[in-house]
């Protein structure tokens, strides 16, 4: 497919080089990209494991290349009263090449909570507006998720 964009308010920005990438192209193509999967259980279905990788890279809007390789585990008890458990690693081998580590647990089968956290991080200075200084993760996402089957 391939999208149309109004050009963009960016005199709020400064030092970047977004504000110019807004408004260099207003029509941005997306390109195909074939993801390979694989995934095997257990024979007692409890333990799983699973990878993926993008056999292609491609570029985003804004002009930053990603393809992705990820590879994960899981464990899966046999009651909901033993938490499930699951671990991934992905890493985005072009552009910024961010490495992500994902942990996860599953309480009763049906509420599950996941905290992603890059292994890569940034150095924040402070300043007038930021008053925090140090080492942080470039990114940190939570998920909470309760799936109910009726």
């Amino acid at each position: 497919p391939e999208f149309q964009y109004n050009k963009v308010g960016t005199s709020a920005y400064s030092g970047t080089s977004v504000p110019q990438r807004l408004n260099e192209d207003v029509t941005w193509k997306m390109n195909t990209q074939l993801r390979l999967e694989a995934a095997v259980r257990s024979r007692d279905e409890q333990w799983s494991m699973g990878a993926s990788i993008d056999t292609t890279a491609v570029e985003d809007p804004l002009g930053h290349d990603y393809q992705w390789v990820a590879a994960g585990t899981a464990y899966t008890p046999r009651t909901g009263w033993v938490p499930g458990l699951h671990a991934a690693y992905q890493v985005n081998t072009r552009g910024s090449k961010l490495r992500y580590v994902t942990t996860g647990l599953t309480l009763f089968n049906t509420l599950s909570f996941d905290m992603t956290r890059s292994i890569d991080t940034v150095h924040l200075e402070s300043n007038d507006v930021l008053s925090i200084h140090g080492r942080y993760p470039r990114s940190v996402i939570y998920n909470l998720l309760l799936e109910i089957v009726i």
